[in-house]
């Protein structure tokens, strides 16, 4: 299979940590968050690692370059002002893959669970219940067999939170292009990703993994990455 990690936006919200530097560059805990990326994927379980970048894309290309690894590949969305189902639609290709975001931390171990539900005839999304979900939030509810149901920020009904992170399994592929370029069509390119979840749900099964009580960052705010940066210096992930 293949990764897709999502890394072309602004980052406004980090302020002055990205004035010269996307958001996938922002160090923590010394280390760059995109590294924590790469190295929370298996490389030996993929055939491909496609970074879409977008806005200050010269430092995360320059970055990557040094790695010297050829299963690693940036890719350029030039039209990274808008949602991110533009930025996956510049990497998206017919290989299974899972979606991730450049702004999350994830410990190792939740790549090994995952993996174990990898299927051709899946589609999964990452979830945990042990959070207090808030406006910015991604909410997820579900149908009564346990399958999706709905993902939106803006669920005032919802049984899980969704943590940033999908696999398409190689058999629904198909489907899931379809419907991001239906939903790319129909919001002028300016909805995020969750958007082609949402809208696919109403007619093929997808299931949550649920990744509980083991603890990931969003680093979206400077407190964020400080609260990320203060706990992975003493703790570790």
């Amino acid at each position: 299979m293949e990764v897709i990690i999502l890394a072309s936006g602004l980052g406004t919200r980090l302020k002055k940590l990205t004035e010269d530097k996307p958001k996938a560059m922002v160090q923590v805990a010394g280390k760059p968050l995109i590294q924590y990326c790469i190295d929370f994927v298996d490389l030996e379980s993929v055939k491909k690692i496609k970074i879409i970048g977008g806005y200050k894309i010269e430092v995360l290309r320059e970055y990557i370059e040094k790695l010297k690894n050829p299963k690693i590949e940036v890719i350029e969305n030039n039209d990274y002002k808008r949602g991110s189902t533009i930025t996956l639609s510049k990497g998206i290709s017919d290989n299974d893959f899972l979606l991730m975001n450049a702004d999350h931390i994830y410990p190792p171990k939740m790549f090994s669970i995952m993996k174990q539900n990898f299927s051709d005839d899946k589609i999964l999304i990452a979830t945990d219940k042990d959070r207090k979900l808030g406006p910015d939030d991604m909410k997820v509810a579900l149908n009564e067999d346990g399958s999706l149901k709905a993902i939106s920020k803006t669920l005032d009904n919802f049984s899980l939170g969704y943590i940033g992170m999908s696999y398409i399994g190689k058999n629904l592929l198909n489907d899931y292009k379809k419907e991001l370029y239906k939903v790319i069509e129909e919001t002028e390119g300016k909805a995020n990703v969750e958007a082609v979840l949402d809208s696919l749900c109403k007619r093929i099964k997808i299931y949550p993994v649920d990744l509980s009580n083991i603890g990931w960052y969003e680093v979206d705010t400077p407190e964020e990455r400080d609260t990320a940066d203060k706990v992975i210096r003493n703790k570790g992930l």
